[in-house]
């Protein structure tokens, strides 16, 4: 949520100092670098995560060190390879994505963000291998501030000119704080040859590729669709469009990379019991609606107002956009935690497969709407998408480990969807001062319920008992459970 709040503060400055334009431009370069880094990389700092928790499973010492010096070394030697080839590259991608060769250098100078990029994430996979959360949040949040403090000043010096020299600081920034965090993982060292990197190797891409095809895919469809829009209006637009896709995927991500930093490893780890495997994807579900819900209903409710707040009266189409966004980021909730058990029971060729489908008809979708209702067309495919993948996953969910949701969490689904649409169709058919006034009374009761069913689920955590202890009168009984 720190990170979010910073992220919001970052896109702010960058409206005010870059206008649309400018934001577009940002939003294509790092479409550009996530599309490199996800190639380069092929997948191996995901898998490595589950290669990792494996090892510190066994509890073979010599086993979790060869794992982590080889996931180490091959990332700088993929890293490496990923600049090279930006450096290659650099003039066709201008053409392709421009139209010219103007953007060059810039795409060039890429190539580094890609080098250190790729060294972030083997750090954060040794972390999140090792389950040391606290150390990744601080990383995060630390790599966060003080990036956003450099990225605005570079902005404010240079302007449009200063965006690669953020990008660049941004990376360096990011590599010195989890650099920082993961060597103070005690990891025996270890004498490894060629040959024993080359066979850890096998074992990290046989499930890193398809995760690297996962990712793939996520960084193309940003950059393709960035193009699309560029074709089909201008840069200003490609600053719209990334402005809103960006606030709406920050409210959910936070929750996301929340769970995903524990929920994996965890679920690899009971990947041959079946009924627990189905017990803790609908804890998560559970969880990570409970923590957004009010978020993404807020963005909803209040989309023109936030779009005032965050950016400049220039940004106003961007809040329809937000909104059919948000609607698309809830179903992402629910299938996010279904999506993991393919991974879990190591079927990286299936889930490759769906995420391919998935790409493919939401590329189909956006084509179809943005001719026919225009720039909101693409914010509609994304929602649309979402919700017809959701029952692909499903269903191979129930194939593969018999699952069926609880009671509880299709209660929080559909009691979900039925308020987020409701207040949906509000703004748009009785926006006014009743209107706000209602979307804004839904909102406080949805947040006051979600708090509780919450406080509920956590009623036997022990930094909430000791909370109670020391406050008990900011502990209301009203809100917590009566036991406490």
């Amino acid at each position: 949520m720190i990170g979010m709040v910073i992220g919001l503060v970052r896109t702010k400055f960058a409206a005010i100092l870059l206008g649309p334009s400018g934001v577009g431009l940002v939003g294509t370069y790092f479409a550009i670098q996530q599309f490199a880094i996800v190639l380069a990389g092929m997948g191996i700092n995901q898998s490595g995560v589950r290669d990792i928790s494996g090892a510190r499973g066994s509890e073979n010492l010599v086993r979790i060190s060869e794992t982590v010096t080889a996931l180490r070394r091959i990332s700088l030697w993929l890293g490496l390879t990923g600049a090279l080839l930006m450096a290659l590259l650099a003039s066709s991608l201008s053409r392709l994505t421009f139209g010219d060769d103007a953007h060059a250098l810039g795409i060039m100078a890429l190539g580094l963000s890609v080098f250190m990029g790729l060294i972030s994430a083997a750090q954060l996979a040794v972390l999140q291998g090792f389950r040391r959360i606290g150390d990744m949040a601080k990383a995060s949040i630390y790599g966060t501030t003080t990036g956003t403090v450099v990225s605005v000043a570079w902005y404010f010096v240079l302007g449009i000119d200063g965006i690669i020299p953020a990008i660049l600081s941004l990376s360096v920034i990011t590599l010195f704080f989890t650099w920082y965090f993961a060597r103070a993982v005690e990891v025996p060292k270890v004498v490894i040859d060629f040959r024993g990197i080359l066979r850890h190797s096998r074992s990290l891409l046989s499930l890193g590729l398809a995760f690297m095809w996962s990712g793939l895919l996520v960084a193309a469809m940003a950059y393709v669709v960035r193009m699309i829009v560029l074709r089909e209006f201008d840069l200003a637009a490609v600053g719209i469009y990334s402005a809103a896709f960006g606030i709406s995927g920050m409210i959910v991500n936070f929750v996301l990379n929340a769970m995903g930093a524990d929920y994996f490893p965890r679920l690899s780890e009971i990947s041959e019991d079946h009924p627990k495997m189905v017990q803790l994807v609908n804890e998560q579900t559970e969880i990570g609606i409970l923590m957004a819900l009010p978020a993404v209903l807020g963005l909803i409710a209040f989309a023109p107002l936030l779009v005032k707040i965050l950016y400049t009266a220039d940004f106003i189409q961007e809040g329809s956009l937000m909104q059919w966004f948000a609607l698309g980021c809830f179903c992402r909730l629910f299938q996010w935690p279904l999506g993991f058990v393919m991974l879990a029971k190591k079927r990286g060729g299936l889930f490759a497969l769906i995420q391919t489908g998935a790409a493919s008809m939401h590329l189909g979708l956006i084509l179809f709407l943005i001719s026919r209702v225009g720039l909101e067309g693409v914010s509609m495919a994304f929602a649309l998408n979402y919700l017809l993948v959701y029952w692909v996953v499903y269903c191979i969910a129930r194939s593969l480990i018999s699952f069926r949701w609880s009671p509880e969490a299709l209660r929080l689904i559909i009691s979900g969807i039925l308020v987020l649409v409701s207040v949906f169709l509000l703004c748009h058919w009785c926006a006014g001062l009743w209107g706000n006034l209602t979307a804004s009374l839904i909102f406080l009761i949805v947040g006051f319920v979600c708090l509780r069913g919450l406080s509920l689920r956590m009623s036997d955590h022990p930094k909430l008992l000791g909370l109670k202890a020391r406050c008990p009168k900011l502990v209301r009984p009203c809100l917590f459970p009566s036991h406490l």
